[in-house]
């Protein structure tokens, strides 16, 4: 397979991957932004790389004349990553799909990538809509899809319903209700610890305001946190084997914007295996939002689970 040409921008270019790749893709699938945010595919070796390329590479570009493309710098022509277009089973409609090297994140090379391939997928491939899938934890790429003209759609269940992820459509415009339902889905997110990917409880540092509120009611007793309080003993039990394959998610809720000011109450389900059993409820939570300078924080969480 040739390294064909796709598309070339101001400081990148897009082309095929070819079986000459292969070191780089050893490379970049086990970058820590990778492995922490798609996953370990175990490609360790040249026969791993090859695999890998045929299966997940070439196999778009047969079935569907797109897939993922490889990103290289036009000055010296380096590869820093990859971006491009997927069609999944489990998604209504194609997505976009990139990833980069660390050391080439955050120099707009990943905006000036995306922007070209909904470029290409509008004018080349005719696509009304694209969608994109991303980890709750993942706020660079989050930051990123925003920039592109993504919008927050919703959380869906991928691989089995065995993770969660955040689904973006650049159909939807991302407006302050997206805003709130991507803070949500993330505040769920960040207990979710299958797959050996998480917990991520710090991340509540980034969706909370610095002295939000958080109430626990459990039979007439209401306990108080700080998160300097909240967070240890959660990521303790969630992180040294008491609380395993434990997800919560939002089954429904009711949304009010005044203004600056937001109130949604939240049902939800969570589950898990505690101490060797496993174990479901469902409760509720009120989650109070205060725009600050155009951004949107969670100011207090008030949860009670049924009895």
């Amino acid at each position: 397979m040739s390294d064909t040409l796709v598309v070339q921008t101001e400081r990148i270019s897009l082309s095929k991957f070819s079986d000459e790749d292969a070191p780089f893709i050893i490379q970049l699938l086990n970058s820590k932004g990778w492995l922490d945010f798609i996953g370990n595919r175990n490609v360790k070796t040249q026969e791993d790389a090859l695999n890998y390329l045929n299966k997940s590479i070439y196999s778009g570009y047969n079935d569907n004349g797109f897939g993922l493309w490889k990103v290289t710098l036009n000055d010296g022509g380096v590869p820093i990553g990859m971006c491009g277009l997927l069609k999944r089973a489990d998604l209504p409609a194609s997505d976009i799909g990139f990833a980069f090297l660390p050391e080439y994140i955050g120099k707009g090379f990943g905006q000036e990538a995306s922007r070209a391939v909904l470029q290409i997928a509008a004018e080349r491939f005719k696509l009304d809509e694209v969608l994109a899938i991303t980890d709750p934890a993942n706020t660079k790429s989050i930051g990123l899809l925003i920039k592109s003209g993504f919008g927050f759609s919703k959380s869906v269940s991928m691989h089995e319903g065995k993770e969660t992820l955040l689904l973006f459509s650049n159909r939807i415009s991302h407006d302050d209700e997206a805003k709130i339902n991507l803070i949500t889905s993330r505040f769920y997110a960040v207990f979710d610890n299958r797959n050996n990917k998480g917990p991520h409880l710090d991340l509540l540092r980034e969706l909370c305001c610095e002295f939000v509120s958080v109430y626990k009611y459990t039979s007439n007793t209401t306990e108080c946190f700080t998160l300097d309080s909240f967070i240890p003993p959660r990521k303790k039990i969630l992180t040294d084997g008491t609380l395993n394959e434990f997800t919560e998610i939002e089954l429904s809720s009711r949304l009010q914007i005044e203004n600056n000011l937001a109130c949604r109450t939240s049902y939800y389900s969570k589950s898990g295996i505690l101490n060797g059993r496993k174990f479901e409820t469902k409760g509720t939570k009120f989650l109070s939002f205060v725009k600050t300078n155009g951004r949107w924080e969670i100011v207090s969480i008030l949860w009670e689970d049924d009895e």
